[in-house]
């Protein structure tokens, strides 16, 4: 593995216009980059069904609206 991503404040889109079916785009905000530089990230991810597709989105949409409890 290369690194990590962060979840916190990312987004979620379905991507109509690919080339491949069941794809959607996660946008990480203020990612740290190669270069040190802060910027967003795209990341584009396609499923193999449609299936795998939901199972993706229900799980992102849930890791990115946690909130741990206070300590």
């Amino acid at each position: 593995p290369q690194g990590i991503v962060n979840l916190f404040g990312s987004r979620i889109q379905e991507v109509a216009d690919s080339s491949k079916p069941h794809t959607f785009a996660l946008t990480s905000p203020k990612s740290i980059s190669v270069d040190s530089k802060s910027e967003n990230r795209t990341y584009f991810i396609a499923a193999r069904n449609a299936e795998e597709y939901a199972i993706w989105i229900a799980v992102l949409k849930q890791r990115i609206s946690y909130r741990p409890a206070p300590s």
